[in-house]
């Protein structure tokens, strides 16, 4: 990757390289990766469904944790600006200065778990990555993958999710 960093439009990546291969600018690459998410969290068009699904998990006494690979501030801003947070008791975020501890690590789904003091065998992880199924296959968590496209379908079944979804909302509307 070390050849390919500075052509990469993955920013992840770059913090993962950087906290390796050049720590001492961390905290700076870091507070950048904050900034432009934040700024992308204040354009992002919502996943349709996902208010309602979050609103049915509320009323139906079911905790919504978020976890993620960005900064916790980026996602706040997103859910404030879209007045999710009250559906959201928790967020778990990219870990500060610990790339290492990003998905597919299962830091962040280990967080959720005791913040929410439950078993992973009574949680349940959506998530739209090969990494997302990893942590939760890693956690014993169940996956229902979100496949925003036929070959993430196919990349989240090929990684093990025990569910698909290719629309939000058909989650809103299951019982549970």
């Amino acid at each position: 990757m070390d050849d390919r960093i500075g052509t990469t439009s993955d920013h992840l990546a770059v913090l993962r390289w950087t906290a390796t291969s050049a720590p001492q600018a961390l905290g700076e690459v870091e507070a950048l990766c904050d900034d432009a998410e934040t700024a992308a969290a204040l354009t992002a068009e919502p996943t349709h469904g996902t208010h309602d699904l979050l609103a049915r998990c509320h009323q139906g006494g079911k905790p919504v944790v978020i976890v993620s690979n960005n900064a916790e501030v980026a996602i706040r801003a997103y859910l404030e600006r879209w007045v999710l947070s009250p559906y959201v008791v928790a967020v778990v975020g990219r870990p500060v200065h610990r790339p290492n501890l990003m998905k597919p690590n299962t830091y962040t789904v280990d967080e959720a778990l005791r913040l929410l003091q439950v078993q992973p065998g009574r949680a349940v992880f959506i998530g739209d990555s090969v990494s997302d199924v990893q942590v939760s296959r890693a956690t014993a968590v169940p996956c229902i993958g979100y496949a925003k496209t036929p070959r993430r379908g196919t990349e989240l079944r090929v990684a093990g999710a025990n569910a698909l979804v290719a629309d939000m909302s058909s989650l809103a509307t299951q019982r549970a």
